[in-house]
């Protein structure tokens, strides 16, 4: 499983994905995204890329994601 956490000055929003495949396709989503302006689409949220300080993906065990 891997977290995927967006940060901006005052959220943080985290996202959990199931395999390391579809998250490699979010990263390139959201490079893209950010890369030619545009808003990036994160979960429920619409972040302007220019106050996103970081996106991070981490990967997790199973239990810590039913927990966290």
């Amino acid at each position: 499983m891997i977290k995927i956490t967006a940060y901006t000055a005052n959220r943080r929003i985290e996202k959990f994905i199931k395999s390391s495949e579809e998250a490699l396709k979010l990263r390139t989503k959201f490079q893209s995204q950010m890369n030619n302006g545009h808003t990036v689409s994160f979960d429920s949220a619409l972040l302007n890329p220019s106050h996103i300080e970081a996106i991070t993906f981490e990967g997790i065990e199973d239990e810590e994601a039913e927990h966290g």
